[in-house]
């Protein structure tokens, strides 16, 4: 019955394929060409382009605009003349061409999407099918798994009961985990002054720069900001404009501070405090299943990586409240599932989830169904699923997003709300596949870049007597699985801020962790696979990263090299590495180091323009699409009011602030304002980075 059962699976599977592969096969038979076409001619003309499914899409120019038809694929292209002429290209569509009829010349240009007809086609198809990326990026990871499981296990004892496992059971590993204390006195003193000396180095120098002009703290800030000016709190807006992008739980606890004195300060102190609280819930969650030392070292080795002590804890992000959610939610859902506690584990964890989603939307639902399918996996418990105790969960994460989308139905739409933070988790629909495979290979290394010191010692999960622990605890599988699965979506979507993993790597570290006293005895070919792990992530990620990335890249293999080959000191090294960090946090104005983002007078500017126009009505021009959130944060914090977009007028009592481009050619410009706006560029990472965009203070 099994054997039958995965047949039919197969064959379904296939058959789906086969009628994909069909499909494919049509689609290319009646495209003629697939990029990008232009047109333009002396007379009006309509064009009606056809596409392979034969839709039709008409155009109007009129004489002598050019008509551009983005990158697609085309059957054929009909354009008539308006004085009974009619033209019909199709086989001839990627030539391009002059054609005269009658008295009317049409000019045809045509750019390829790619060189070859049959692989421009397919990338088109990929690049414009958002769900078909992320079907193949799932099957990929699949067939990097069972790659895995091939290489890693073989079949020869039929005693066990999950077949995978074999291979690595029956090699007398019995007595490879030598457990023993993981700190010793000098070690514990090092960690717990560390852990000391983070609280004032993540609290200092707050208020000393002014909001980023190139990160998410701006928009917290001026959401906060507006709906307390407005006294709406169930209705973020933006410059007065309905605020779609994420619901406003976080934003609610920065108002009571939003409109006070050392703003930044007050405000960033909150995300700091719900940093430092995650870290206390990880000792928490950590210190009677694994030990004191234990729990104190994976929230020192958290709380002291590179990129939260230089970075992150500089500016104010939700991300850490959403993380402060997710990482009990991880851990109880695992143990009170293997304690049989299944009722109190859906609503708990669903009660989790509820306010993760207000915080973040929809990616919390993503982190709490992986790790409640895996939870009850491991525990045996999957039929669980399908109980009214499952349904009394869902039913307690629904109250709060139906209340508040209901109530804020009086306000906004709420349909429009939800269809947003929809398309915000599809943000990889906006990269082409080969960036996103650029990205998947990249993606190790550039959290261990982030999260160095202790994420230099990633390999550690790859070492053959460390998978035999992991896979002999329940947890550590669950919780490896849940970091494998939870961290997919991000391992293929190129738009990867480092903090978007911020709540796996406690659960990481926590594995690394209890690995670490089985490495004391490492031999000279682990040492050295672990080193060569390390060396291809940082090849892998080279296409990636900056040219001033290169030294980070030395730094770390250098690091890698100096942890891995020595046995004895390796704790010595880390724990030495993160004080080293903690130390230049303390004594150095980071913050000075990111001049491209604290770097501006907008603050001061912005409060001299308002002391200047203190009885002028403010406004931002219609049509000016590049202003920073930092600029308009500053005006409506001194002036006390929402400022709105608006169309000038002969109110000569009004200002308007606008861009460049779109700068009247009558209007009287009577300051600016330094600011930068995020603009494409084809060198970084992320295609685009901050530049030098000021904004002009006008009147008529």
């Amino acid at each position: 019955m099994r054997k039958r059962r995965i047949r039919n699976i197969l064959i379904s599977f296939a058959g789906i394929h086969a009628l994909f592969f069909l499909l494919i096969v049509f689609y290319s038979a009646n495209t003629n060409f697939v990029g990008e076409v232009s047109i333009v001619s002396n007379n009006e003309i309509n064009i009606t382009s056809t596409t392979p499914l034969n839709e039709k899409i008409k155009f109007q120019a009129a004489k002598s605009d050019t008509i551009t038809i983005l990158n697609r694929t085309f059957k054929e292209i009909e354009i008539d003349t308006n004085s009974g002429g009619l033209l019909l290209i199709s086989k001839d569509l990627y030539k391009d061409s002059t054609y005269l009829i009658g008295e009317t010349v049409i000019k045809y240009e045509s750019k390829p999407y790619h060189r070859a007809k049959v692989l421009g086609i397919l990338l088109f198809i990929l690049n414009y099918t958002p769900a078909l990326k992320l079907y193949i990026g799932l099957i990929f990871l699949i067939c990097i798994y069972f790659v895995l499981i091939i290489i890693i296990f073989k079949e020869k004892r039929r005693a066990l009961k999950t077949r995978i496992f074999k291979f690595i059971l029956q090699r007398k590993n019995e007595n490879r985990e030598i457990r023993k204390p993981l700190l010793n006195r000098l070690q514990l003193i090092f960690v717990v002054l560390g852990l000391i000396a983070i609280i004032p180095a993540s609290y200092m120098r707050l208020g000393q720069y002014p909001f980023s002009q190139g990160s998410e703290e701006r928009r917290r800030a001026l959401v906060s900001l507006e709906m307390k000016l407005q006294k709406e709190y169930l209705s973020p807006t933006i410059c007065g404009e309905a605020y779609y992008n994420k619901p406003p739980l976080f934003n609610w606890f920065l108002i009571p501070f939003i409109d006070k004195d050392n703003v930044e300060f007050k405000t960033r102190a909150i995300s700091v405090s719900f940093l430092l609280l995650a870290a206390l819930i990880v000792i928490a969650l950590l210190k009677k299943s694994r030990g004191l030392h234990h729990a104190l070292f994976v929230s020192f080795m958290f709380l002291s990586s590179a990129y939260i002590l230089t970075e992150f804890s500089l500016i104010l992000n939700l991300d850490t409240f959403f993380a402060l959610l997710l990482i009990p939610l991880f851990y109880l859902n695992y143990r009170l599932a293997a304690k049989g506690k299944i009722y109190t584990m859906f609503i708990a964890g669903y009660l989790l989830t509820s306010l993760a989603f207000m915080t973040k939307g929809f990616p919390a639902l993503w982190f709490q169904g992986v790790s409640l399918f895996l939870a009850l996996y491991f525990t045996n418990n999957l039929r669980k699923l399908f109980t009214l105790q499952h349904l009394s969960g869902i039913l307690s994460f629904m109250v709060l997003p139906v209340l508040f989308f209901t109530l804020h139905s009086g306000f906004l739409d709420s349909k429009l709300y939800i269809s947003q933070l929809i398309k915000e988790t599809l943000i990889a629909q906006n990269f082409s596949f080969s960036n996103i495979v650029m990205h998947f290979f990249a993606f190790p290394f550039l959290n261990i870049q982030a999260y160095i010191p202790m994420a230099i010692l990633l390999p550690a999960l790859l070492l053959r007597r460390n998978i035999v622990i992991v896979l002999k605890n329940k947890e550590l599988s669950y919780l490896l699985f849940v970091c494998i699965a939870g961290c997919s979506v991000f391992a293929i979507s190129p738009y990867y801020p480092r903090y978007y993993c911020l709540m796996f790597v406690p659960l990481v570290f926590d594995i690394i962790t209890y690995l670490i006293p089985n490495m004391q005895n490492l031999n000279i070919k682990e040492k050295t696979g672990a080193i060569v792990w390390n060396s291809l992530f940082a090849i892998a990620a080279l296409p990636l990263l900056r040219f001033n990335d290169g030294l980070m890249i030395l730094i770390i293999v250098s690091v890698s090299v100096l942890i891995w080959a020595a046995n004895n000191i390796r704790l010595y090294i880390l724990i030495i590495s993160s004080l080293i960090l903690i130390i230049i946090k303390l004594s150095y104005p980071l913050h000075e180091l990111k001049n491209d983002k604290f770097g501006y007078e907008t603050k001061e500017q912005c409060q001299e323009i308002v002391l200047l126009n203190k009885d002028k009505d403010l406004y931002i021009l219609d049509g000016s699409k590049k202003v920073n959130y930092v600029s308009i944060f500053y005006l409506t914090y001194f002036s006390g009011e929402v400022i709105h977009y608006s169309k000038p007028t002969n109110n000569i009592d009004a200002i308007y602030i606008t861009d460049l481009e779109n700068l009247p050619d009558n209007a009287i410009v009577t300051d600016t304002i330094d600011q930068t706006f995020w603009g494409y560029d084809e060198n970084t990472r992320l295609k685009g980075k901050n530049k030098y965009l000021p904004l002009f203070v006008i009147s008529y």
